[in-house]
């Protein structure tokens, strides 16, 4: 459990964050489109993925997987995206990492 939260099907396993207070790593899976789709077409796109995952058979499907689905609006999600740029960038900073 790599994110900020449990899993209730997993009661005994506590959360990254639970253990490292403000470490959060959840990994994250996404669609992406060309930077020239239509914002219309995106936020049709976004709507038809978001039913999906609040489907009760979808997300039971995954939580037996050991993932929790978040839908989020265009915006929110990439308010999301800049904040993790921001997040790893700090991280990849203080580890001394270079690219080669």
């Amino acid at each position: 459990m790599t994110g900020s939260r449990g899993l209730p099907e997993l009661p005994a396993v506590p959360a990254l964050a639970e253990c490292f207070p403000g470490l959060d790593a959840q990994p994250w899976i996404s669609i992406a489109a060309p930077a020239a789709t239509p914002p219309a077409l995106l936020e049709r796109l976004n709507g038809e993925m978001n039913k999906v995952l609040a489907a009760a058979s979808f997300a039971s499907h995954l939580r037996q997987i050991g993932v929790v689905a978040t839908p989020l609006t265009l915006t929110a999600f990439n308010d999301f995206i800049w904040r993790e740029v921001a997040k790893w960038t700090g991280i990849v900073g203080l580890s001394g990492a270079k690219a080669e």
